[in-house]
């Protein structure tokens, strides 16, 4: 086995070049700090719910601890560990922003920190460096802290999964890490459902170094490891995951989305041009991508860096690396994860690309023959990566939403949901008066569940969970009553018996209609429109001339008259 006091890997030639001591650990926590402060700033700029987001957000609306076992609204899919934390904290908090993204925000700040000790165990100089700064200002860690998606725990834990394998490799003879790893297994499966990939993969990185130790302490805590690993998952998979995954099917049309994700099996060149696609596109688009070869670079340089790793013999630090995206390949080989598509359903690779590709620009800035073209080289990336991350907190302050439609939508709630009830009795349809035809469906407009979590969010009465008082209802304080326009399209669901009702007891003395937001430039996937009835009660005179003409209306008339008289 390896010298349990190994140093981290080093790459010769940046001699003079590299920071080193003090001005290194100086450079690294101002990259730590930027980091944490980029987290920070897009959760706390409170951006509006995208469409997204709101359609799981939706599900924390009013559910319990154990209704989060049930399919998803909107055929969404999370693992349970970060539903029940996400939920407490909206229990404890409220349901706004804040509170719906707390535990990514927490998740994304801690997996700065544990990056930054897991690339001290594995690499040293101008690497660390780059591998601690590159992690810090990449795009989509910094935009997954805010926002109320599995994502941000994904990387947390695969990180920290990694972190703990490579703290006992650091130490061979020393168990404790791997019983670490065995009492950490259950949670990292129940908080992220991509984490069996690293899981597995350290499994298999390490099984061999493990059976060489003779250590039976060592011995017994990967198999537990192992064991608690699969079973987690196993349980999960049975009783939570696959409803999920069949509800998003139906409702979410998730095999359709996620169709390029997959390898085309019966294509031999397709399957080739997939596999470049996908190690070249946002997967790996880091500090930022985009598709086709936004992530070229990120992949040539993470692949220098792992012969750099197989090279100076840090195999088994490799196989923690790599092992995990043979996993994943092979699940998507298997239609059974989608790979390289995105880098939200691949957080669990960043720390791998991130120190591979840190390692292989590294050693190529390495290879440059003067000392002045290497500094210049380091300094020139590491500019880049700083000015990276500073341009994306001015971009986030100047534009703090994701798209001008979430603005709009939310905007929309702002106001609609003040103004509206200010001189009358505002009620939604399904929240308050609990009409059957007026029940959300999965199958609503991909907007619509901005419009639930925005009526929650910004109307005082549905937060703080009072019932609309229609004995308040006068002449001077109408009642409105709020659908989506769904709800009164459908023929023959009930819509229209209610109207009827509703003007026996009242008089209609108006009808609006909003468009929040447009979901798309495609009108096939624009957010529905808010349908308002305006009630007034009825005067006495009124009610009793509408009662007369109803029930003139309905009086039999002609032949059919005379012979209901006649039978009578």
């Amino acid at each position: 086995m390896r010298n349990a006091n190994r140093e981290p890997l080093q790459i010769s030639g940046l001699d003079g070049v590299e920071p080193q001591g003090q001005r290194l650990e100086t450079a690294i926590w101002v990259a730590v700090a930027l980091g944490i402060a980029l987290r920070l700033l897009v959760y706390l700029l409170r951006f509006p719910l995208w469409v997204d987001e709101a359609k799981l957000a939706a599900s924390f609306l009013d559910r319990s601890l154990l209704e989060v076992l049930e399919p998803l609204n909107y055929g969404q899919i999370s693992p349970v560990g970060f539903m029940w934390l996400s939920l407490a904290s909206v229990k404890l908090l409220g349901f706004n922003e804040l509170a719906l993204r707390l535990v990514s925000c927490v998740a994304a700040i801690a997996s700065v920190l544990v990056m930054c000790r897991l690339s001290r165990r594995l690499l040293s100089g101008l690497p660390l460096l780059f591998a601690v700064t590159l992690f810090s200002v990449s795009y989509a860690p910094i935009r997954f802290a805010g926002e109320i998606k599995p994502y941000a725990t994904d990387l947390l834990v695969a990180v920290t999964l990694l972190a703990i394998a490579v703290e006992w490799w650091a130490e061979p003879r020393r168990s404790r890490w791997l019983w670490v790893l065995a009492g950490l297994a259950p949670v990292a499966i129940t908080m992220s459902n991509p984490a069996i990939f690293v899981a597995a993969g350290i499994g298999l990185a390490l099984m061999g170094a493990v059976w060489r130790s003779r250590n039976w302490s060592n011995r017994l805590a990967l198999a537990l490891f192992g064991l608690f690993s699969l079973g987690t998952f196993w349980v999960n998979y049975a009783y939570v995951a696959r409803t999920q995954y069949e509800a998003s099917i139906d409702l979410a049309y998730t095999m359709v989305f996620w169709l390029g994700a997959f390898p085309p099996l019966q294509d031999p060149i397709g399957l080739a041009k997939w596999l470049l696609l996908a190690h070249t596109g946002r997967m790996f688009g880091y500090p930022v991508g985009f598709d086709p070869g936004g992530g070229a670079f990120t992949f040539v340089f993470l692949v220098t860096g792992s012969v750099v790793f197989y090279r100076q013999r840090y195999r088994t630090d490799l196989a923690l690396l790599l092992l995990p995206f043979g996993l994943a390949l092979t699940a998507a080989f298997l239609r059974l994860y989608p790979y390289g598509a995105s880098a939200r359903i691949a957080q669990w690779a960043v720390p791998a690309i991130c120190i591979l590709s840190a390692t292989g620009a590294s050693w190529v800035i390495a290879q440059f023959s003067s000392a002045r073209v290497r500094a210049s080289a380091m300094r020139v990336l590491l500019g880049f990566l700083i000015f990276f991350g500073v341009a994306q907190g001015v971009a986030y302050i100047v534009h703090p939403y994701k798209a001008q439609r979430d603005r709009a939508a939310r905007d929309f709630a702002r106001w609609f949901w003040v103004e509206k009830a200010r001189d009358a009795e505002l009620v939604c349809a399904w929240n308050d008066l609990e009409l059957p035809f007026a029940k959300p469906r999965g199958s609503h407009a991909l907007g619509n569940g901005q419009y639930w979590c925005n009526q929650r969010i910004y109307s005082a009465r549905h937060r703080r969970g009072e019932a609309a008082d229609l004995s308040r209802v006068t002449e001077d304080h109408p009642i409105r009553v709020v659908f989506l326009e769904s709800m009164i399209n459908i023929p023959n669901n009930g819509f229209a018996e209610w109207l009827d009702e509703m003007r026996l007891q009242y008089q209609q003395v108006g009808m609006e209609q909003h468009k929040p937001a447009h979901y798309t430039d495609s009108p096939d996937f624009e957010q529905e429109e808010v349908v308002v009835f305006e009630f007034k009660p009825r005067t006495s005179p009124e009610v009793k001339r509408f009662e007369r003409k109803e029930k003139r209306r309905k009086r039999p008339r002609g032949k059919k008259a005379a012979n209901e008289k006649e039978s009578g």
